[in-house]
């Protein structure tokens, strides 16, 4: 991994480097960043947050950070308030994370305004809906918030997040059909969310082939802290799962001390970068809580690594021979996008082959989902008279200015959706296709079949 020279640089060849660094086939380490908690004077959260950064700074391999937007924790200092005089120390491409949780679209176009990201220090951002814990009566879709950032910081670059521990069919379909609809509004690069499954780290790839879409992807990946470590699986971020057996492993190794401990997560998290690199991603984004002493051993053991798995088969087989095992997802059937993921001289098959297993079963729809489609779709044509209109809204329950916002959906009422989402579903599904706020399926699943039943399939990636 290439070293991060340090030295003053303008905003704008920061930004170009932020993208271009993720191009020019160096491999790249982001770090995350958590705004500290309050309350704290504003002397005082300057004087914390230039120290964190000059912290990172002292780290050359660090090639730039990402720095979390968790609006939802009032005693949490902003993004806006704390990049500036990070950013003043750290000296390196700074991207944030824009949650559309708690905040509707006017709000979130503020935090857009032209020269509002700029002011903070950050030269990317990367819209999320939200998690649910606890849950807000607002969120704004991520695909919406990539929408404002084209009209409201055009000269901001644009990211989207993608969560791959997908394992059913109807929930592989949505998850990559929503990656494209963010693809599809400006997103110039993606962010993976943790996962410990490398042969759908594969998939991704070779899905993105498959399209024609080769944007750069970042990897996140977890380090996890003994706080963490011990609220497992409850600690982990919603929609990211965590084997079982790897776990059991880990809290094993750190039962013989600190020191194993350390050494063992950080070979396992070495290994699995490693594997990224041969993947052909660009790099990786390290979340959780890690101190300089858990960030030099991970980067021992990267560097180790790298030299003893030159290549995609030397990797696969340390990979498979070290943690094939207990790497397993948690789920019951998992299922796969593509036959012969992690096969051996299997890096970029001349041919994609689907697993036929994992076929597009896409559910039925039900009849009345049926109606009210077809009453609303009725409902929101040029030629349909005001008075038809609002008949037709108040038979299946639905506001006329409602209407718009229901296209990406089929004209399907998404009141079912507890976030009220409108894009797509969003990361924290679980891997069989779990909502994350109540008990059962996540709603998209409808919106699913009846676009399979409709012929419309292709509309759900618009």
């Amino acid at each position: 991994m290439e070293e991060y020279t340090r030295g003053a640089r303008s905003g704008q060849a920061m930004a170009e480097s932020f993208l271009d660094g993720l191009l020019n086939g160096v491999f790249r380490l982001l770090v995350e960043v958590v705004p500290p908690p309050g309350p704290m004077t504003p002397e005082n959260l300057a004087e914390v947050a230039r120290g964190m950064g000059a912290e990172f700074s002292g780290e050359p391999w660090l090639y730039g950070a990402v720095v979390a937007d968790r609006p939802d924790e009032l005693e949490r200092f902003s993004p806006e308030a704390f990049g500036e005089p990070f950013g003043q120390e750290f000296q390196r491409p700074m991207a944030r994370m824009l949650s559309g949780k708690g905040r509707r679209a006017p709000q979130v176009a503020d935090l857009l305004a032209e020269g509002t990201l700029e002011k903070g220090g950050y030269q990317a951002v990367c819209p999320v809906s939200g998690d649910a814990l606890p849950l807000e009566d607002d969120y704004t879709d991520s695909v919406e918030s990539l929408t404002l950032c084209k009209s409201k910081a055009p000269g901001i670059l644009t990211g989207a997040t993608v969560n791959v521990s997908k394992y059913t069919a109807p929930d592989m379909a949505l998850a990559y059909a929503k990656t494209a609809r963010k693809l599809s509004r400006g997103a110039k690069f993606l962010l993976a969310q943790a996962s410990w499954d490398m042969a759908k780290a594969q998939e991704l790839q070779w899905c993105l082939q498959l399209r024609d879409t080769m944007v750069p992807v970042v990897a996140r990946i977890l380090w996890l802290s003994q706080e963490q470590r011990e609220l497992l699986p409850q600690c982990l971020p919603p929609g990211v799962l965590l084997p079982e057996l790897h776990q059991r492993a880990l809290q094993e190794a750190y039962a013989q001390g600190t020191a194993e401990g350390r050494r063992f997560q950080a070979h396992a998290l070495a290994l699995q970068m490693t594997g990224y690199r041969r993947l052909g991603f660009c790099g990786v984004l390290l979340g959780g809580e890690h101190t300089p002493l858990d960030r030099a051993t991970l980067q021992e053991e990267f560097q180790r690594c790298q030299e003893q798995c030159p290549d995609y088969d030397s990797w696969r087989e340390a990979w498979q021979r070290e943690f094939g095992l207990s790497m397993h997802p948690p789920v019951g059937t998992p299922r796969y996008l593509f036959e012969g993921l992690l096969e051996p001289h299997g890096r970029d098959p001349e041919q994609l082959h689907f697993d036929p297993t994992s076929a597009l079963d896409t559910g039925k729809a039900s009849w009345n989902d049926r109606l009210v489609s077809r009453l609303l779709r009725l409902a929101s044509t040029p030629t349909t008279s005001p008075r038809m209109r609002r008949l037709l809204c108040r038979l299946c329950g639905v506001a006329p200015q409602r209407l718009p916002s229901l296209g990406g959906l089929g004209y399907l009422p998404n009141g079912e959706c507890p976030k009220g989402l409108t894009g797509g579903p969003c990361g924290n599904v679980d891997g069989e296709g779990g909502c994350d706020c109540r008990e059962g399926l996540c709603f998209f699943r409808r919106v699913l079949a009846l676009a399979a039943a409709q012929g419309r399939l292709p509309e759900l990636e618009r």
